[in-house]
């Protein structure tokens, strides 16, 4: 491709388009994501961290952390009730990430 017909693709391509404003926007967004990622979040929050351990207790035992067994009308925690498809949905993801206290390294 020569000179002329690369400005020209260039000339296209505007920042007034969709496309250059979504670009722009991920950038952005990536940008503010990724700056200190090892300091925010500062932790997980209790209704997180009984997720996480439910989905780990469902996938190794079959039972939640009350001991219920396959609670599928809903998971019990802190004295309410969670819908449980985000912790079936994680609950095979548990084999590909190991359980750790504190932070991910």
């Amino acid at each position: 491709m020569n000179r002329t017909g690369i400005q020209q693709q260039l000339a296209t391509f505007r920042l007034g388009t969709p496309a250059a404003w979504v670009l722009v926007a991920m950038l952005v967004g990536a940008g503010l994501r990724f700056t200190s990622l090892s300091e925010i979040p500062p932790g997980l929050n209790q209704d997180e961290a009984v997720n996480g351990y439910d989905a780990y207790s469902l996938f190794l035992t079959g039972r939640d952390h009350h001991g219920h067994p396959f609670p599928f009308a809903g998971l019990e925690s802190f004295g309410d009730w969670a819908a449980p498809l985000l912790t079936f949905g994680c609950a095979g993801g548990v084999v590909y990430s190991p359980v750790t206290l504190g932070r991910a390294p």
